[in-house]
């Protein structure tokens, strides 16, 4: 799966222009209200409804989770076009794209290279939408290595204008052309060419270069050791090899770059599709907990449901529990009574489900519609990172969680900060654990317990990032995003004095 290393965010809403926000295990948007907090936290959900569904444009702005409105509600003010920009780092396997797609006339070498040709590591990706009667790409850049390439479309057409690598403007034979369909969130494309047939045109897919099947050995085994899009390895490995360098290029350097070039053009398409791809890995693996739970109900009908993830609203909790086997059940109580001292259970009675709780002080177990809101309010939360962290085929990217403060004494505030700690550590069931955590809060009980973790070694300092959303002085009421991180003790660095506390001075 891919891993979201950071966003970069453009015009939607107050959020003008955010930079590049790190996203790391713990992820915590701190700030006051309506400056961009849970518009930046919605950002995963709004993308996973958008992979789920078939559409004519990038983004469903309304869906089963989020509601944005509409490209023209959600850009910030005066603006005309939104831009979206992801860094992620891919780890693909090359044999689940079919090697020949784009390809007429194929030949050995693109077999040759292997995995080699997409192991891209880090890739950054910008989409930049614009209105109109319908929402089209206008541009979309990719870089990875010391490659990029920037596809330019025609204004509110979505068809292809120009492709531009590594600032060279490419010029597209005149017999070969550019389609165009709508992938998960990015415009998919390849190269074609018309072909008549009797009365009947075709199109048949090609490439702009003239393929490498003259390349010598000693340089496809180069390619093939260092990929692409590490050139300068490749340069270096020719330069010490005996491979003799072709007349027009007056280094290896200059030869492995025109390799390099000729490989990109033909296969920049198919990295978009890649990119693309994962994407749809990445944030359809997302889970979403919005900031008002579900109240807690006497009676539940009980269906024969098997619960993969807690819904937004943690309505179904109880059919969770419900499902749960008695080993499991067993394994979610102790972590439930570990960190929160709390036990909880389903109890059917006839055909309805009675959620029962108990608290470390209580001699029995109760309804929890008898009990404090608050325990309705993290029960969800708990349930959903516990389902994170104790499966092996329901896997999770991010968890992105608003307001888990709700309703709860500053205590149990502060053991949400272990719960959290512990969803992302790795587990039996989960020994490569990448999950994010997107805490969406107003609490400062979180918030300094996430330090005493880190101070008492349980967690890594560079597991924590803390975002803090403060408006802008410009008069376009635009918002900065400033990041502050742990020391190894536990304390804050680059942290407003007096973040947490209240600006008496504007009191009359």
């Amino acid at each position: 799966m891919a891993i979201l290393k950071n966003i970069k965010i453009q015009n939607l809403r107050s959020l003008r222009d955010v930079g590049e926000v790190p996203i790391s295990k713990i992820t915590v948007l701190l700030g006051k209200n309506s400056v961009g907090k849970s518009t930046f936290a919605r950002i995963f959900p709004l993308l996973r409804q958008s992979v789920e569904s078939k559409k004519r444009s990038p983004i469903l702005w309304f869906g089963d989770y989020v509601d944005f409105g509409s490209l023209e509600q959600a850009i910030s003010r005066g603006e005309k076009e939104i831009s979206l920009g992801f860094n992620f780092s891919i780890n693909y396997d090359f044999e689940r794209f079919d090697p020949y797609s784009y390809r007429l006339e194929q030949t050995s070498e693109y077999r040759i290279y292997g995995e080699r040709l997409f192991a891209v590591g880090d890739v950054k990706v910008v989409l930049t939408l614009i209105g109109g009667d319908v929402v089209t790409t206008k541009r979309l850049q990719v870089s990875t290595g010391d490659v990029s390439f920037e596809i330019v479309f025609k204004d509110e057409e979505d068809k292809f204008e120009s492709l531009i690598f590594n600032g060279e403007t490419i010029d597209l034979p005149e017999n070969i052309k550019v389609f165009t369909r709508q992938g998960n969130v990015l415009p998919l494309m390849f190269f074609a060419t018309e072909r008549r047939h009797k009365d009947r045109t075709f199109l048949v897919r090609t490439s702009l270069s003239k393929g490498a099947s003259q390349i010598k050995p000693a340089v496809q085994r180069a390619i093939s050791k260092f990929g692409f899009f590490g050139v300068d390895a490749v340069a270096d490995s020719l330069t010490k090899s005996r491979v003799k360098t072709p007349e027009e290029f007056a280094t290896k350097a200059d030869y492995a770059r025109s390799l390099q070039r000729d490989f990109v053009l033909d296969n920049c398409f198919k990295l978009v599709e890649i990119v693309d791809e994962a994407m749809k890995d990445y944030f359809s693996s997302v889970k979403y907990l919005k900031p008002l739970r579900a109240t807690a109900e006497r009676y539940y009908r009980r269906q024969d449901l098997s619960v993969q993830e807690i819904d937004p609203e943690g309505r179904n909790l109880p059919m969770f529990l419900d499902s749960l086997s008695s080993s499991l059940l067993k394994n979610f109580q102790e972590f439930l009574g570990s960190i929160l001292k709390i036990s909880v259970s389903a109890k059917r009675e006839g055909g309805q489900i009675m959620v029962m709780a108990k608290g470390e002080d209580d001699a029995d177990s109760y309804n929890i519609a008898d009990m404090g809101f608050g325990i309705s309010q993290v029960l969800p939360i708990a349930a959903q990172l516990w389902m994170v962290n104790n499966s092996r085929t329901n896997k999770a990217s991010a968890v992105v969680i608003e307001q888990p403060e709700l309703h709860l004494h500053p205590e149990y505030q502060s053991r949400l900060a272990d719960v959290f700690a512990a969803a992302v550590k790795p587990s039996k069931k989960n020994n490569n654990n990448d999950v994010s955590l997107i805490i969406e809060t107003h609490s400062p009980h979180i918030v300094n317990r996430l330090g005493e973790l880190v101070e008492q070694g349980k967690l890594s300092a560079e597991d924590v990032s803390i975002l803090l959303f403060e408006p802008s002085e410009d008069q376009q009421k635009s918002v900065k995003v400033n990041v502050s991180n742990f020391d190894e003790e536990g304390v804050l660095q680059n942290w407003p004095f007096g973040f947490f506390e209240p600006e008496f001075n504007n009191v009359d």
